[in-house]
């Protein structure tokens, strides 16, 4: 079965929503089918039999990703829960499969499920599907996967040469996959991309910026823009800031937030009143204090329209700004 493009409704205003972590849930109920299943000492499920619930728990832990609410986020960490569990007892069966291209169906699946393995072996075989780019269901789970791992060691070349494959899934998940990427060897303190792959990237990923298609495309790309820090990227984000679709409008405004470029202020007041609330104008509102904090003045606790925004930012402190931003008025 083929991973849905992961649509994050519910994206949180720091854009961690993707990035739902084991230890941070309830503990699995007892007597729940994975345990029941795997309880008994030396019991051996066949492959198919893993395969057939991991493909599966896999669908309904994206899907559960995707709504917003405790009870969701529940049902997102148990089904994460079980399908890690299954993953960790029959790892190396599932690596091998995931490798083995003389079953097609069966390699799919297991790609989709090393979503939750935390072996390096795992990276390897997951990077070795990308190879055959006329699949595009192995493309977009083995994508998937990778950027469920998150794993800094996965090398970014071979997702940077994905980026303009024609199916809009595999470009959305590979986008994802190389934010993911970037951002685990940003918190390692190392450099999201080496001075190769940023030239290789940058081009593809402002292309995928304006993606008239899929805002989740769309939305990606911004974020991966956001993660390598190009100074350059800030004119081609603000340009995409009034975009209808509130899931880009997020993660465009963080990634300006994580640019750091005042000039980026007018574009993000003027989109104020037009987002929508809750996630959306909350990116735009972190954004703005952001920027302006680094400009050097201190943001008070101030009504989230453009006029209270505007009113705050003409009443300049006395002396030179460090940073002189014109408003529209």
């Amino acid at each position: 079965m083929q991973i849905p493009s992961l649509s994050v409704a519910a994206v949180v205003v720091a854009a961690l929503a993707l990035s739902a972590c084991v230890s941070d849930g309830p503990e699995v109920a007892a007597g729940s089918e994975t345990e029941k299943m795997t309880a008994e000492p030396g019991s051996i499920m066949e492959i198919g039999s893993v395969l057939q619930e991991l493909d599966a728990r896999v669908d309904k832990y994206v899907f559960w990703r995707s709504q917003p609410g405790e009870d969701a986020a529940r049902e997102r960490y148990l089904e994460r829960t079980a399908a890690a569990t299954l993953v960790r007892l029959h790892e190396s069966q599932l690596i091998a499969t995931a490798a083995d291209a003389a079953d097609p169906t069966r390699r799919t699946i297991a790609a989709k499920s090393l979503a939750f393995s935390t072996d390096d072996a795992a990276v390897a075989v997951l990077i070795d599907c990308l190879s055959d780019r006329a699949d595009a269901r192995l493309l977009t789970n083995a994508t998937f996967a990778l950027g469920e791992m998150k794993n800094r060691s996965t090398p970014a070349m071979p997702l940077i040469d994905l980026l303009s494959h024609p199916d809009p899934d595999v470009r959305n998940n590979t986008l994802l996959a190389l934010f993911q990427v970037m951002e685990s060897r940003r918190r390692a303190g190392a450099s999201p991309l080496d001075p190769v792959e940023r030239v290789a990237a940058m081009p593809l990923i402002e292309t995928a910026l304006f993606d008239l298609n899929d805002p989740l495309v769309r939305g990606h790309a911004a974020a991966c823009l956001g993660s390598l820090g190009d100074p350059r990227s800030v004119d081609a984000l603000v340009n995409l800031l009034p975009d209808p679709d509130p899931f880009v409008r997020t993660r465009t405004a963080l990634a300006l937030g994580k640019l750091g470029d005042v000039k980026a202020v007018p574009a993000l007041v003027a989109v104020i009143d037009d987002t929508p609330r809750g996630n959306p104008r909350d990116a735009v509102i972190t954004a703005l204090r952001v920027l302006v904090e680094r400009s050097g003045r201190t943001v008070p606790r101030i009504d989230d329209t453009t006029r209270e925004w505007r009113r705050f930012l003409l009443a300049r402190p006395a002396g030179p700004d460090p940073e002189k931003v014109e408003i529209p008025r």
